[in-house]
C-alpha cells in the first residue's frame, strides 16, 4: 500500500494491548525517517484482514499528510499562548494582592488558570483533530475503496471500546479529537453511495 501511494514507513509493529486491555487501536509515531506505524494485538487478531487493512490505510492518511508535525505545531502554539496568558493572570493577581510573582500563594490562582486556559485552548486543538481525522478516514476510503469493512471495523472499534456512537453534538464539541463513531460511519456510507453513482455513469 506504502508503495502505491509513493510513500513509505520506518516499519509496521505490532504491540501488546491484550494484556491490558480489550480495546483496538493503531497509531502513526515518530518523526522523519523514524515514522512507523503501529497496530495492537487485539485489532489484528479481531478484525478482519480487509478491516485491518482499511485502519492501516488511515494511519497511512495521517502520514501522507504529515499530521504529527501539523499537531507539534498547534500544540506548541496553544502552549506558548498558554504561557503568555498566565504569565498576565499572575502578574495582574500578585499586583493585586501585593505579593511578590513567585509566591506559593499564586499557586492555586495558577492551577485554576492553566486549568481553564487549557479547556479553551482545546477547544479548536479539538476540531482541528476532528478534521484532520476526517481527511484520514477520506484517504482510507479512497486508497482502498473497502467501505463496507470500514464501517464494520468502526462498528468493532465501538463495541470493543465501550464508546458512545452517537454522543450529544455539545459533547462532541467540547471533548472529542475525532469525529463520533456515528458520523463515520454515516460519512462512508455516503463515500460508498457516491462510488455507485459513480459506476453507474461509466
Amino acid at each position: 500500500m506504502c508503495k502505491k501511494v509513493n510513500t513509505k514507513v520506518k516499519g509496521v509493529y505490532e504491540i501488546n494491548f491484550s494484556s491490558k486491555t480489550t480495546k483496538a487501536n493503531a497509531y502513526i509515531t515518530g518523526l522523519g525517517n523514524t515514522r512507523r506505524i503501529v497496530i495492537a494485538d487485539n485489532l489484528l487478531e479481531n478484525f478482519t484482514v480487509d478491516e485491518a487493512e482499511v485502519v492501516f490505510a488511515h494511519e497511512l492518511g495521517h502520514h501522507i499528510h504529515r499530521d504529527i508535525l501539523k499537531l507539534i505545531f498547534w500544540s506548541g502554539l496553544m502552549c506558548l499562548g498558554g504561557f503568555y496568558f498566565m504569565s498576565i493572570i499572575l502578574e495582574k493577581v500578585s499586583l493585586y494582592f501585593r505579593y511578590g510573582i513567585s509566591d506559593i500563594s499564586n499557586f492555586p490562582i495558577l492551577a485554576l488558570s492553566m486549568s481553564i486556559l487549557l479547556f479553551l485552548f482545546g477547544l479548536p486543538f479539538n476540531f482541528y483533530s476532528r478534521k484532520r481525522e476526517k481527511v484520514a478516514d477520506y484517504f482510507a476510503l479512497k486508497i482502498t475503496k473497502k467501505t463496507d469493512a470500514f464501517i464494520t471495523s468502526m462498528a468493532k472499534f465501538t463495541n470493543r471500546d465501550l464508546a458512545d456512537a452517537h454522543p450529544h453534538p455539545f459533547i462532541e464539541f467540547l471533548l472529542y479529537t475525532h469525529p463520533s463513531i456515528g458520523k463515520r460511519i454515516n460519512y462512508a456510507q455516503e463515500f460508498k453511495k457516491k462510488i455507485e453513482l459513480e459506476k453507474q455513469e461509466e
